[in-house]
């Protein structure tokens, strides 16, 4: 009977866990990236105070501002349609020599065709903060409105300096972002523009992207 009774909670919390993470069940990889080359073309630079390049041997994407107030961005075009269907799983941290502070902001722009159009287009936006205390979560309407923007507290347990997965979800009319599998915040879903996606530092830190996965 007790026997019985341990299946019963292990199903259960299975049931749980399997309705708060995103699922990818019929779903196929239709992006990825190790960073074990650079592939699929991530525009870098290594000119400028900021700098932003592929690290093969370490496989991962680092983006480093070394100006205070600035930011970076890597990013990459693709193919995905972001209209569609879809689960984005990114694996992202941060290192900072000052010490953390909510300035120092990163994370994935997608779903537009260009960062200069970002004002006229539908995309998505996660970030995550040093402190570990809130995540920025934002989207637009296809002519660059502001749709909804959430800084959301507390989202999650989480180490800024160690890599998390942030996970972006559209399923039907709703978008859904989630941090270490826990979902974080759910709303309407937009017209999102294009494929490109945009990986982005804000304030003196070294971000790193080392495992991109998008699934439809």
């Amino acid at each position: 009977m007790r026997f019985n009774r341990i299946i019963i909670l292990v199903f259960s919390a299975l049931i749980c866990l399997d309705g708060r993470a995103q699922s990818t069940d019929g779903m196929s990889i239709v992006f990825s990236d190790n960073f074990k080359n650079n592939k699929n073309g991530w525009f870098t630079s290594m000119s400028g105070s900021n700098r932003s390049r592929v690290n093969n041997n370490m496989e991962f994407l680092i983006v480093g501002v070394n100006d205070k107030g600035s930011s970076e961005r890597s990013w990459v075009n693709t193919n995905v349609d972001f209209n569609k269907n879809f689960v984005l799983k990114a694996k992202i941290k941060s290192e900072t020599d000052g010490g953390v502070n909510a300035d120092i902001k990163f994370g994935l722009l997608v779903g537009m065709s260009d960062y200069k159009y970002r004002t006229e287009q539908g995309w998505y936006g996660y970030r995550l903060f040093s402190n570990e205390k809130k995540a920025w979560i934002y989207a637009t309407n296809e002519n660059g409105t502001q749709l909804f923007k959430r800084e959301v507290e507390k989202p999650g347990s989480y180490r800024a300096d160690d890599y998390n997965e942030i996970a972006i979800q559209k399923k039907g009319e709703t978008v859904t972002f989630y941090l270490n599998g826990d979902e974080v915040y759910s709303n309407d879903a937009t017209s999102a523009s294009a494929g490109s996606i945009i990986f982005e530092a804000k304030n003196v830190q070294k971000a790193y992207l080392n495992k991109l996965e998008i699934y439809q």
